[in-house]
């Protein structure tokens, strides 16, 4: 998340420079963060189906099976 918001922020600074001036600057941060919650959502859905697929993959006996070998 922090590489994506150092990455976005030059860019969007030096276009708010060159469309809106001084309050392109000042609003270059938020519009960063704003961008970087929309990424971080994104990343959070597909995280979430991911391990949505997993579990519904499982079985109860395989996980009695994965529990009985950290147990040895």
């Amino acid at each position: 998340m922090s590489l994506t918001q150092g990455i976005l922020f030059v860019p969007i600074v030096i276009l708010g420079k060159l469309w809106f001036g001084l309050d392109g600057i000042v609003w270059a941060l938020t519009v960063t963060e704003s961008a970087v919650l929309v990424a971080g959502v994104l990343l959070l859905g597909a995280s979430r189906r991911a391990i949505a697929r997993g579990l519904e993959d499982g079985s109860v006996e395989r996980a009695e099976d994965l529990l009985e070998q950290v147990e040895v």
